[in-house]
């Protein structure tokens, strides 16, 4: 804040200037002058400039009480000021903005009649009063302002922490919500993808029992292909087999070893036993009721034998030297005729092994493109898949084409005869 009488410069030459300035005056109390000729001490309030007097409110009434007194200029005496012109003795109540001067009447009359900035000086003190009060005022209302938003700021901060963790919290609800929804699923009956029926086989009552390797499920039909029920595993499954009333066997290429299930009357089903093996084994198929025959994959040699409790044994037949990559064949065995047979399903070959002079016959014909499934079928004929045909090829035992049907199927994978 400016200080008292900085609107006049040090160097301005002011007439008739005495010792008490404006500012020196409202620091000290001003007493009424009528009052002090009658030997009182009151406080003035006013200044007469006509009459050129302090007065108290009490003697400055008569100014509003007697018409004679009406036209006398009254002034706040905290404002008013004992300067006077030298020049014209009267009471310097004026300023001229424009010259930065303080003038009497007549001085505004005479030297500042063309200056348009002569104001009386207690409108300029109550300015200058009001300028500053509206300044302490603005500045208060911004200092409350950068507090508001200060708190604004810390509120939306904690706000903004408080939201994330709330968002956070709910993707984790989420995420849960979707593994909750696919292990319900996974526990219906419901398939996940298109069944792809990789292994089938009867059980000796006449229900059928096939492997599905998309949904990794074993299912239970009735004769009527009818679901009677289902098991969950755990791995993709490939070729299935019946051992006895109660009990199948299964095949998996994701992991080494033959899974031993039971398949109750009920068609409730639960998981026996599991054969840890050294060797892939895709297709299976039972020598006689102490062994399987099973083919192989990404091994020296297509065929397999291994017992009921697990043990591998080979068999004694020359099998030409080559890798067996899988989906490269396929076996079955003729278990009243000791025959294996097996399919090449790039060359489009059956070969049929005869175990006990281990010789072989080659059968190769247009019916037979890509075989797929091979099953025994009646008086120990080859049924064989062929995927290229869309058909079912019936072969002798000596490798004889004895039929070819054409089916209502498109890409025939696996046969399976009930007899």
């Amino acid at each position: 804040m400016a200080d008292c009488g900085s609107n006049i410069r040090e160097d301005d030459e002011v007439p008739g200037r005495v010792e008490e300035t404006l500012c020196q005056m409202r620091v000290k109390e001003i007493m009424c002058q009528p009052c002090l000729s009658k030997d009182k001490k009151n406080v003035a309030d006013k200044f007469c400039s006509t009459c050129n007097e302090f007065q108290c409110n009490d003697c400055s009434d008569v100014h509003n009480v007697l018409a004679v007194f009406k036209s006398h200029k009254l002034l706040n005496a905290n404002v008013a000021h004992v300067i006077r012109c030298d020049e014209h003795q009267k009471v310097i109540d004026l300023f001229c903005e424009a010259e930065n001067k303080l003038c009497c009447s007549t001085c505004a009359i005479v030297d500042h009649s063309k200056c348009h900035s002569v104001v009386e000086v207690e409108k300029l003190a109550g300015k200058m009063t009001s300028s500053s009060s509206s300044l302490e005022e603005i500045l208060k209302e911004a200092k409350e302002n950068a507090e508001n938003i200060a708190r604004d700021i810390i509120s939306s901060k904690d706000q903004l922490v408080q939201d994330v963790e709330e968002i956070q919290a709910i993707i984790r609800e989420m995420r849960d919500e979707v593994v909750k929804m696919f292990e319900e699923l996974e526990k219906t009956d419901d398939y996940i993808e298109e069944p792809f029926i990789t292994g089938l086989d009867f059980l000796p009552d006449g229900r059928l029992v096939a492997v599905d390797n998309n949904n990794m499920k074993l299912i239970v039909y009735d004769e009527k292909l009818e679901v009677l029920g289902s098991y969950q595993l755990s791995y993709g499954p490939l070729a299935i087999v019946s051992v006895s009333e109660d009990e199948v066997a299964i095949t998996s290429g994701d992991t080494y070893m033959i899974d031993l299930l039971r398949v109750g009357k009920a068609n409730e089903i639960s998981s026996r036993r599991k054969y840890r093996v050294t060797t892939k084994y895709d297709s299976i198929c039972l020598k006689d009721n102490s062994q399987f025959v099973v083919g192989t994959f990404d091994y020296q040699i297509p065929v397999e034998i291994i017992s009921l409790a697990g043990e591998p044994d080979a068999l004694s037949i020359n099998f030409p030297n080559k890798a067996y990559q899988a989906d490269t064949s396929v076996c079955t065995y003729i278990q009243n005729i000791n025959k294996l047979v097996l399919t090449d399903i790039y060359k489009h070959t059956i070969y049929i092994y005869d175990i006990m002079t281990n010789t072989r016959v080659v059968v190769k014909d247009d019916h037979i493109q890509t075989p797929c499934g091979v099953a025994v079928g009646p008086s120990d004929t080859i049924l064989v898949c062929s995927y290229g045909t869309d058909s079912i090829v019936q072969i002798s035992q000596t490798g004889q084409i004895l039929s070819s049907h054409k089916i209502d199927m498109k890409y025939p994978y696996r046969v399976l005869c009930f007899t």
